[in-house]
């Protein structure tokens, strides 16, 4: 376990999707590079009932390459991903490496299927964004 000096911090370790958090226990969910790991439609219905009214859910994401738009943003990030290696060094993760099973196309439409007013958006380095207020 983590140890931090603020009263208001814990970490925990456990399932997403199972763990017995009660409905509003957030007023902020962040999750980076964690939705391809999970169940995606699953993961984001329990996240929106995680948050309190108002909270915000901000998501850091990959996704699974399909379309032609899907490889040219990726053949955009090479270079760039590229300099920025050069330039800062190389990081190797430690994080267990699992390859998107769910495209760009497929997260939009169930996240805005699921999440009133999100905002999707595809990003440079091979990852999108999603940004919900909840209501």
């Amino acid at each position: 376990m983590e140890t931090v000096r603020a009263r208001n911090v814990a970490f925990v370790q456990g399932d997403l999707i199972s763990y017995p958090f009660p409905p509003g226990s957030f007023d902020f969910i962040a999750a980076v590079a964690v939705l391809h790991h999970t169940p995606f439609a699953a993961a984001l219905l329990r996240m929106s009932t995680l948050l309190r009214p108002g909270g915000v859910l901000a998501v850091v994401g990959l996704a699974r390459n399909s379309s032609l738009v899907d490889y040219a943003v990726s053949a955009a990030s090479i270079p760039v991903s590229r300099f920025f290696r050069m330039r800062n060094g190389w990081w190797d993760s430690p994080a267990l490496r699992i390859d998107p099973d769910v495209t760009f196309g497929e997260i939009k439409k169930t996240a805005k299927a699921l999440l009133p007013n999100v905002a999707v958006k595809r990003q440079l380095f091979f990852r999108y964004t999603l940004l919900w207020s909840k209501p």
